[in-house]
């Protein structure tokens, strides 16, 4: 793949690509008009002390994932139609979105955000040259990167 030297430094191509299924496998497509999407996992658990002043043992915890995609607003058009036409509402709407990217010399990876649900919307609008775009918050139940999840089950 080629690469870019700006004042000596080289820097990364890189390319993103998300397909939107339902969890019963209907597909949507692949999202052509997302600006940005960001997926998270954090762990919470709790650490025993006892009697002593260091931790003795911690639990397994419990998993929380977030995330979060901005797209224009025709894409968010497409997704509230298509739903419709399924006879989904959005409330109800599970998808599992399929994440591939790539950079300079490296393979396609692809992470899953698996059972993902729309929890709203937001609207930001403004006259002027650029898209409009919104920003959806998402609830994913499980995400798995490059076919595992944090705790090694596989897709």
């Amino acid at each position: 793949m080629a690469t870019v030297k700006c004042n000596g430094v080289a820097y990364d191509f890189k390319n993103l690509e998300v397909s939107f299924a339902t969890v019963a496998g209907q597909q949507f497509g692949i999202n052509s008009a997302l600006d940005e999407l960001s997926y998270s996992i954090s762990i919470e658990n709790e650490q025993f002390y006892g009697g002593h002043r260091l931790p003795q043992i911690r639990t397994e915890g419990q998993a929380e994932f977030e995330a979060s995609c901005t797209m224009a607003v025709y894409w968010w058009t497409y997704i509230r139609r298509r739903a419709r036409v399924l006879g989904i509402p959005l409330g109800s709407l599970e998808l599992n979105l399929a994440v591939s990217y790539v950079t300079r010399d490296e393979e396609i990876l692809t992470d899953t955000l698996f059972r993902t649900k729309l929890l709203g919307l937001e609207n930001d609008h403004s006259n002027g040259p650029e898209n409009l775009m919104v920003t959806v918050p998402l609830q994913p139940m499980n995400i798995y990167y490059q076919g595992e999840d944090w705790f090694g089950n596989r897709l």
